[in-house]
């Protein structure tokens, strides 16, 4: 693969506690300059969110990711993230191996 979207659930501590996991399962797979976004969905759910948005800056900048917040059921900020996403992989040199 040459990109992934790693989504986690804003309202569900564990799905954020999974990325590390997630993330390293695909660097083992993935070429080196493979593109990973990270995604908080259920950005709606204003009152249900359990993952502090201190951790998830300091999580995307340890993995030096960008960061997006979404609504599948509202459509918010996909958009966006589908437009960045599709910006940053022609810049990479999407053919070299590991």
């Amino acid at each position: 693969a040459q990109a992934a979207i790693l989504v986690f659930d804003l309202t569900s501590y564990q799905s954020f506690d999974d990325l590390d996991a997630w993330l390293e399962e695909f660097k083992n797979e993935a070429p080196d300059n493979a593109v990973v976004i990270l995604v908080g969905n259920k950005a709606d759910l204003t009152e249900k969110i359990e993952v502090d948005p201190d951790e998830i800056k300091a999580f995307a900048n340890a993995h030096k990711i960008n960061y997006y917040q979404t609504s599948a059921k509202d459509s918010l900020g996909i958009d966006t993230m589908l437009n960045e996403l599709l910006s940053i992989i022609p810049k990479r040199n999407v053919y070299s191996t590991k």
